[in-house]
């Protein structure tokens, strides 16, 4: 039995995602195809447009064989702990064989290069970004300024101009670091690039379909970006959204109430006093966000700071699952039944705790780890309130099977 497992967060899930999966069956030739994707929030530090379970059924609708969450403290972070979680879970299933990404480098090798050339000049590399740090550049601008200066080659530095290029040398690393059996394979992003905002032809970036439908634009405008049984199931769903706008007052109580804005995930001083000085209760958060947003300061980690604020996400809690030798937990959100095979086989070689609907019925956790899915229930449970102020409707916990 071979498997493919896709880190993705399929928010929402289009026809780019789908030529990935049917690439990656074409290519390999595998048996299976396991998404490994972000729960009720996401990288960019805002709440899931759909609801997990939507999107969970969106994936395998669209190829997915299993889908299986990847945890709030991994899919709310940066590139580094994103890609860093999402591999440690993949190494505890014991069953994957390759781990498939999308890049818009269309040559594995210059990746795998990079990974190289990181990985031996890490410590000079880490050194280098505070220096250019000091200057008020961002960390992916002082990143990409620092490999370039030790290596003075061009290539590295296009490589690390394209977020998806990033996410892609991140997993490499991680694979690496984690000396993993699980072998990648580059699928090159195909069409629509990851900013692009034509929403005109068949294939469109997800941020695009996104800003449609956060804008009110109906599902029938941006169906032909979608695979048709997926838009068909959107359509019956009524395609309920949400934004980080929607978490406004949450966020606004919070930053009155709290003292030490600084206990929380990735949140400095610095940025503390950005979000003080910047506070205007009239302001959406969109206005907010542009307002504390300054050269080092990007709008993506403004928001995940925010959304950590809101979930009451401290660095105490990342400190936790920060040592990776340590296991965390993972849940199967949904499969189909020409697959269940998986499952079997994910229970019989897994090193992690499995877990339902954010209980720890199934496997024993450590007292640290229950901690960290309190908070993680909390959130899921945010989001389901907000949803159901918005839309008058319940969401049921429930495993989505095909």
């Amino acid at each position: 039995m071979k498997v493919a497992a896709i880190i993705c967060e399929y928010n929402p899930f289009h026809n780019g995602h789908k030529y990935q999966i049917e690439k990656t069956r074409q290519e390999l030739g595998v048996d299976y195809v396991i998404a490994l994707m972000s729960g009720n929030y996401v990288q960019r530090g805002e709440p899931s447009i759909y609801e997990k379970s939507i999107r969970t059924k969106l994936a395998l609708l669209g190829g997915a064989d299993l889908v299986i969450e990847l945890p709030l403290w991994y899919a709310a972070s940066s590139a580094q702990y994103f890609a860093q979680g999402s591999i440690a879970l993949l190494n505890s299933l014991g069953i994957v064989d390759y781990l498939s990404f999308g890049s818009e480098e269309n040559h594995l090798l210059n990746l795998k290069k990079l990974c190289d050339f990181y990985i031996k000049k890490q410590d000079e590399i880490s050194k280098l970004i505070v220096e250019i740090c000091k200057d008020g550049s961002s960390y992916p601008a002082a990143r990409a300024q620092a490999v370039y200066a030790l290596s003075h080659n061009t290539t590295y530095t296009e490589i690390m101009k394209k977020p998806n290029n990033i996410l892609a040398l991140e997993y490499l690393i991680a694979l690496e670091k984690s000396d993993s059996n699980i072998k990648p394979h580059l699928v090159p992003r195909a069409y629509a690039n990851y900013h692009d905002s034509n929403v005109s032809k068949d294939f469109a970036s997800a941020s695009a379909i996104r800003k449609q439908l956060l804008s009110n634009i109906p599902l029938s405008d941006v169906s032909h970006t979608i695979p048709k049984d997926c838009s068909s199931y959107l359509r019956t769903m009524e395609s309920p959204v949400l934004s980080l706008e929607n978490y406004k007052e949450i966020i606004y109580t919070k930053l009155l109430q709290e003292r030490n804005l600084c206990q929380f995930f990735d949140v400095s001083s610095d940025l503390s006093n950005r979000f003080y000085n910047c506070y205007c209760p009239e302001d959406s958060i969109h206005d907010f966000i542009e307002k504390c947003q300054t050269r080092s300061l990007p709008q993506s980690r403004i928001s995940r700071c925010l959304l950590h604020i809101a979930l009451n996400m401290t660095k105490n809690h990342v400190d936790t699952c920060g040592n990776l030798q340590n296991p965390l937990y993972f849940q199967i959100l949904g499969f189909k039944k020409s697959a269940s095979i998986l499952i079997k086989e994910i229970k019989e070689h897994k090193t992690w705790p499995m877990v339902q609907h954010c209980h720890d019925s199934l496997d024993p956790i450590t007292p640290e780890v229950k901690k960290l899915l309190v908070i993680e229930k909390q959130a899921n449970n945010i989001y389901q309130m907000l949803f159901a102020s918005k839309y008058h409707k319940t969401i049921k916990n429930h495993q989505i099977i095909v």
